[in-house]
């Protein structure tokens, strides 16, 4: 390209541009493919854990089990979706500070607690899936051998996430670190 199509294209570069309405869409922060995403992965799985909320009770024979089940398996499916909530909310918001320096620096931090939160909560919501189904259960070897094969796939599901949380931690602070120095 010669100098005389670059400053043709300059020129002509304004001429094709976008109403103030395309522009304030295309600027939104809640249009992102990314947090359109995560807002579907947050109904599906709050409708989902509310209807286990609902039919736990009638469905798995919740009115046999102790009242600490039951309180033990509906505090942790609330616990579940508020932490999908809070990140959701946090991850929506990104800017929170004057300058993006102090902004980045404070996700990167919100970030680390959410994943903490997140893994905790999965945790508890795994034990009280545990506590519930097998709170009446006689058990026998087999049924050991299959609690053991319950307990080894809630442990690699943790791990995994755990690993996609780090990873995201990893990405904003290599991210970070180049941006800020």
């Amino acid at each position: 390209m010669d100098i005389n199509q670059l400053k043709s294209n300059w020129k002509n570069s304004g001429e094709a541009g976008y109403s103030q309405n395309d522009l304030a869409v295309m600027t939104k922060i809640n249009h992102h493919p990314v947090l359109r995403k995560l807002r579907l992965q947050l109904i599906i799985e709050s409708v989902l854990l509310t209807f286990v909320l609902f039919m736990y009770y009638d469905g798995f024979d919740g009115h046999l089990k102790p009242v600490y089940v039951n309180v033990l398996i509906a505090s942790s499916i609330f616990l579940f979706i508020l932490n999908d909530v809070i990140a959701f909310l946090i991850i929506q918001n990104p800017v929170r500070e004057q300058n993006l320096k102090e902004s980045v620096l404070k996700q990167l931090g919100l970030l680390k607690g959410i994943s903490v939160f997140s893994m905790l909560s999965m945790v508890f919501y795994g034990s009280s899936l545990l506590v519930f189904f097998t709170s009446t259960i006689v058990f026998t070897d087999q049924k050991y051998m299959i609690l053991g094969g319950i307990i080894l796939t809630f442990i690699i599901m943790i791990f995994f996430s755990y690993r996609q949380w780090k990873h995201k931690i990893d990405v904003l602070t290599k991210i970070s670190s180049e941006f800020l120095s």
